[in-house]
């Protein structure tokens, strides 16, 4: 029997934002799932396909960029949510995405023109808007001077806005010690911030790239991914990257669908969901076992999906760590958690394979 082993990272997410602190990464959870299961059906053949969060395993994405003949630029990594709520609450309220820029504007110089470039982005709680970034990047004119000999590709890790209901600035509250007017008002100062940039930019677009405007929904600080590096992913879509999902780049880059179609099992899994986030390893593999016919079997550190929405998905079975452990799986030691993951791993062995 051939089996795929593509969890996700495992990471704790107090506040819908997966933590660096504590997260394990995508192939060891692989690893252990492999070992359990060949405990039990050594015969079988396991294609082991971690699929890493770019909010935790940035890091891994560079050498699947290198293989596509791009560049990777990972600033997902210099911006990391802090676990302590109020070192978060410190950098909403005076961070600034500057260093962001300054990190973007000097790996643009060393690469050369023509080049494809991936620019890893993730969230975190610093909330400007972008307006550091793109003062970093000398404003607006030497923006468009700086990146116009570049293919821009952002690789998100969440799909979030910038400002809205149910943007990055909204869910600071969750993320930090602010109190609600507080947080609406860093929002509401992002938003302006943002919105000014775009209106710069806009003005100083070089009139061979004026054809851009017709192209895509209007740029606004609500708009799709607008919320990663506090901002940044805007003023690079302002500037003409293309905004893609990492998980789904990530995903198509190492060929998931080619190894679902020859499989008779796909295993994946992720740390914390309550839904099925788009570009998450649940949405990928359980579309690729859609296109193929194959079974899915899911297995989270913690959550709870419905039926409807996991046959939605293409999951055909799902498992929580909760089975294994006797406390959180955050809370456990990494032995423990080991341990777990190579359980769950045997018994699948011993339900599935033929």
């Amino acid at each position: 029997m051939r089996v795929v082993l593509a969890p996700g990272s495992y990471a704790y997410e107090p506040g819908g934002v997966p933590l660096v602190a504590g997260s394990y990464s995508a192939a060891w959870v692989a690893d252990c799932l492999a070992r359990g299961w060949r405990a039990k059906r050594p015969g079988d053949r396991l294609d082991l396909a971690g699929q890493p969060d770019m909010a935790v395993e940035s890091g891994a994405y560079g050498p699947v960029v290198a293989a596509q003949g791009q560049h990777y630029v990972d600033l997902a990594c210099l911006s990391p949510l802090p676990a302590d709520t109020h070192q978060a609450g410190l950098q909403a309220a005076s961070g600034s995405t500057f260093a962001l820029g300054l990190a973007f504007k000097a790996a643009l110089e060393r690469l050369p023109a023509g080049s494809t470039v991936v620019v890893g982005a993730a969230r975190s709680a610093i909330h400007d808007g972008g307006a550091g970034f793109l003062q970093a990047l000398g404003g607006a004119q030497a923006a468009w001077q700086l990146t116009a000999p570049y293919q821009l590709i952002v690789a998100l890790s969440d799909a979030m806005a910038l400002s809205g209901l149910s943007g990055a600035g909204a869910n600071l509250s969750a993320l930090t010690d602010l109190d609600a007017v507080k947080v609406q008002e860093i929002d509401r100062r992002a938003g302006a911030a943002s919105a000014q940039c775009l209106r710069q930019l806009e003005a100083a677009r070089p009139a061979h790239r004026r054809q851009l405007l017709t192209q895509g929904p209007r740029l606004t600080p609500s708009a799709w991914g607008s919320g990663a590096l506090g901002g940044a992913s805007l003023i690079l879509a302002a500037l003409g990257a293309n905004l893609v999902l990492a998980g789904n780049y990530y995903a198509q880059a190492t060929g998931l669908v080619q190894l679902a179609s020859q499989a008779q099992l796909l295993v994946t899994g992720y740390g914390q969901a309550f839904d099925v986030v788009a570009g998450s390893p649940l949405e990928t593999v359980g579309q690729a076992g859609l296109e193929h016919g194959v079974p899915v079997v899911a297995l989270l550190g913690q959550g709870l999906l419905g039926r409807s929405e996991l046959a939605e998905a293409g999951i055909t079975r799902l498992h929580t760590l909760d089975e294994v452990l006797d406390t959180p799986w955050w809370q456990a030691t990494s032995e423990q958690v080991a341990q777990g993951l190579e359980q769950i791993g045997q018994r699948l062995a011993q339900a599935w394979s033929r």
